[in-house]
C-alpha cells in the first residue's frame, strides 16, 4: 500500500476519521461545518493518492473504510442519544 509510505494521506485520513467522529456528537450547525470540512478532505485525499500513484484498489479500501467509520460512529451516537432520553423519561 503506497498509502503508509506518505506522511500527508496518514495525517488527512486521520483528519478525516476524527471529523466523523466529531460530526456525530457535536451540535447540528457545527455537525454540518465538519460534513463539509470532511467532503474537502476527501477530494483531497483522493487527488493526493491519485498523484503519489495508489490503486484504485486502494482507494476504494480507504474510503469504504471512512464510510463504515462514520456509519458506526453515528449508530453509536444515536443508540448513546436514545439511552440518554430513556434515563431522562424514567427520572
Amino acid at each position: 500500500m503506497v498509502f503508509y509510505t506518505n506522511p500527508w494521506a496518514c495525517i488527512i485520513f486521520a483528519l478525516i476519521l476524527a471529523l466523523h467522529a466529531a460530526s456525530a456528537f457535536l451540535k447540528p450547525i457545527f455537525s454540518k461545518l465538519c460534513v463539509y470540512v470532511n467532503i474537502c478532505l476527501h477530494i483531497a485525499l483522493f487527488v493526493l493518492l491519485l498523484f503519489i500513484g495508489a490503486e484504485m484498489l486502494e482507494l476504494a479500501v480507504l474510503f469504504m473504510g471512512s464510510l463504515a467509520f462514520y456509519i458506526s460512529v453515528s449508530y453509536l451516537s444515536k443508540k448513546l442519544c436514545e439511552r440518554l432520553s430513556d434515563r431522562e423519561d424514567k427520572a
